[in-house]
C-alpha cells in the first residue's frame, strides 16, 4: 500500500522501465504524484523522496493521466491543471512534466521542466502521450470551447517541449468525431506512424465506442472506417477503456457496455472481424455490474481488468484471460479467470491493465481505503482517503501456458542486458540451443521486426543495426514450444 498522507490517492498509469523497476503517477488530492519502486515492490530510494514524488504548482490543482519513458531513461508525464476551485473539467489545460532519472526536473524541457498548454478559448482535458521516434511526442486530450460539445484533440510537441507548428494548425487538431459529447481515452502510434485515438460516444450517457485513425502529418486516415472514423454501437452504455495492437495490425478496444465486461478487434481497415468471438466481439457478464475493461495483449493472448461491485462496498477485482480467437484461455488460473481482493478494505476501484515483469509476474494496480464512508455532502458520498496499492501474482498463479512454455523444461536466460547489439545465451541453456529453430525481434506491441533461423547449438546472438535504442521482446521458437523475454538495446 502506498499513502501520500493528503487524503484521495489514486494511480493513473503504471509502466515497468527496461531495468524492471515499476513507475506509477496519479493523483494525491489535488497534486500529481508518481512512485518507483525496485522489481521487488519496496521503493527505490534513489528516486524523489524515499521513492515517492510530489508536484504541486502554487494556485492550481493538477492530475497526472499518463506516463511514457523516454529512451533516454527520463520520464515524460501529461496530465491537466485547472486553478483553484474551479468545477473539475471547467478550465483544464494540458500538462506536461518531464523529469530526469533521479526525479528531479529536466531543465531543458518547457519551463524548468514543465510545459502548461493553453490553446484561447478551448478547454483540454484528460491527455494521454505516445513518445515518437525522433523523440517528439503527440498528446491526444478532450478539447472544446466551454459551451460546446468536446471533441478528439490532438497536440504535436517537439523533444524540447514547444508545439510543433507544422502538424495540422499550429500544431493542434481537432476532431468533431460525432454530434454528441466525444470522450479521448486511448491512443496508440501504429509502426507506420499513423495515429490511433479510440474514446467514447456520450450523450447524457456514455454510449457507443469511437475510433479515429490520421496520418502522421494529423490528417484523418479515408483508408479507415468512413473518412477515417469507425463509431460502433452494440447496445447502450459503450465505454471504451484501452487499446492494443496485433502484430498483423488489428486492434484491439477493451471497455465495458451495460456494466458488462466487452473485448472488440478490428481488422486494420476499421471493420469487425468476425473470426473473433460472435462478429469481432466478445462479451462477458460476471456479475450485474462490472467497471474497468482495460485489457494487456501477450503474444495473442488478450488479459483483462476489471472491477465487481458488490452492495455492501466489498469490491472485488477479476482477471479474464482470452485466446486468440476470443475463446476463454483455460489454461490462465482457474478455467480464465483470476479473483482477488484486497482483504480489510473497501471501494476498490480504479484496476489497471495488468503489467508483466521480465520472469512473467503480473502486477495489478488499484486503489482502496480502509474506513467506511465519512459522510453525503450535496448528495455525494465523501470517503475517508483511499491509498494506492499493488499486488504481484506469481506464475503458478497466472500460468500462460497457453501462449508460452518454457523449453524442455529450461527457462532460457540472455546477457547482457541492456545490449549494444550482442546477446549471449546462459550456459543453462545448453541442453536446448540444439531445439531452437528461429528467433524473432517484435516490438513491445507484438509486431515482429526481425527474424532469424539458427544453427544448431548457436549460442550467440547479433541483432540488426536497424535496429535504435528501445524495449523490445526477443522470442525462441522451437517445435517444442516458445519463450521470450523482453531487451533492452542501448547502443
Amino acid at each position: 500500500m502506498v499513502d501520500f498522507e493528503l487524503g484521495f490517492d489514486a494511480l493513473a498509469k503504471t509502466i515497468i522501465k527496461p531495468d524492471g523497476k515499476i513507475v506509477g503517477v496519479g493523483r494525491a488530492t489535488d497534486r500529481v504524484c508518481l512512485i518507483r519502486l525496485n522489481e521487488g515492490g519496496t521503493f527505490d530510494e534513489s528516486f524523489g523522496s524515499g521513492g515517492k514524488i510530489i508536484i504541486d504548482i502554487p494556485g492550481f490543482w493538477e492530475y497526472a493521466t499518463d506516463v511514457e519513458f523516454q529512451n533516454d531513461g527520463k520520464l515524460l508525464i501529461a496530465g491537466h491543471i485547472h486553478k483553484e476551485w474551479t468545477p473539475l473539467g471547467a478550465a483544464d489545460k494540458v500538462l506536461l512534466i518531464r523529469l530526469n532519472f533521479d526525479g528531479g526536473y529536466d531543465n531543458s524541457f518547457g519551463n524548468n521542466g514543465i510545459v502548461i498548454t493553453d490553446f484561447p478559448n478551448t478547454v483540454e482535458g484528460e491527455p494521454r502521450v505516445e513518445i515518437l521516434p525522433d523523440m517528439s511526442f503527440i498528446v491526444l486530450c478532450r478539447i472544446g470551447l466551454p459551451v460546446s460539445a468536446p471533441e478528439f484533440g490532438l497536440i504535436k510537441y517537439l523533444p524540447s517541449g514547444a508545439i510543433d507548428t507544422t502538424f495540422g494548425t499550429q500544431g493542434l487538431v481537432m476532431t468533431d468525431v460525432s454530434e454528441f459529447n466525444d470522450s479521448p481515452q486511448e491512443l496508440l502510434i501504429q509502426p507506420d506512424g499513423k495515429i490511433l485515438a479510440a474514446g467514447t460516444l456520450i450523450d447524457g450517457f456514455p454510449e457507443d465506442y469511437e475510433l479515429v485513425r490520421y496520418l502522421p502529418n494529423g490528417n484523418l486516415d479515408e483508408d479507415f472506417g468512413e473518412n477515417g472514423i469507425v463509431i460502433t454501437d452494440l447496445a447502450d452504455g459503450e465505454s471504451t477503456s484501452n487499446l492494443a495492437l496485433l502484430p498483423d495490425g488489428k486492434i484491439v478496444l477493451g471497455g465495458t457496455a451495460n456494466w458488462d465486461l466487452t473485448i472488440l478487434r478490428y481488422h486494420p481497415d476499421g471493420k469487425l472481424d468476425s473470426d473473433f468471438g460472435i462478429n469481432g466481439v466478445v462479451v462477458s457478464e460476471i456479475t450485474n455490474k462490472q467497471r474497468g475493461g482495460n485489457i494487456t495483449l501477450v503474444g495473442q493472448n488478450i488479459f483483462q481488468t476489471a472491477t465487481l461491485e458488490a452492495l455492501d462496498n466489498h469490491n472485488k477485482h477479476i482477471i479474464l484471460g482470452f485466446s486468440s480467437d476470443g475463446a476463454v484461455n483455460t489454461f490462465f488460473a482457474e478455467e480464465g479467470v483470476l479473483n482477488f481482493d484486497n482483504p480489510g478494505y473497501f471501494y476498490e476501484s480504479g484496476i489497471e491493465p495488468a503489467l508483466f515483469q521480465n520472469d512473467g509476474k503480473m502486477i495489478i494496480g488499484a486503489y482502496a481505503t480502509d474506513s467506511i464512508p465519512q459522510a453525503i455532502i450535496n448528495g455525494n458520498t465523501i470517503y475517508y482517503s483511499p491509498d494506492i496499492f499493488l499486488i504481484r501474482f506469481t506464475n503458478d498463479t497466472i500460468s500462460t501456458s497457453s501462449a508460452e512454455t518454457i523449453l524442455n523444461g529450461f527457462e532460457p536466460k540472455v546477457f547482457p542486458n541492456p545490449t549494444s547489439g550482442k546477446l549471449f545465451f546462459d550456459e543453462q541453456c545448453n541442453p536446448i540451443l540444439d531445439c531452437i529453430e528461429t528467433i524473432e525481434i517484435c516490438t513491445m506491441n507484438g509486431i515482429q521486426i526481425y527474424s532469424k533461423k539458427i544453427a544448431p547449438n548457436e549460442a550467440t546472438i547479433y541483432l540488426p543495426d536497424q535496429l535504435v535504442n528501445g524495449i523490445y521482446i526477443l522470442k525462441m521458437v522451437s517445435s517444442s514450444g516458445l519463450f521470450s523475454r523482453k531487451i533492452h538495446i542501448q547502443r
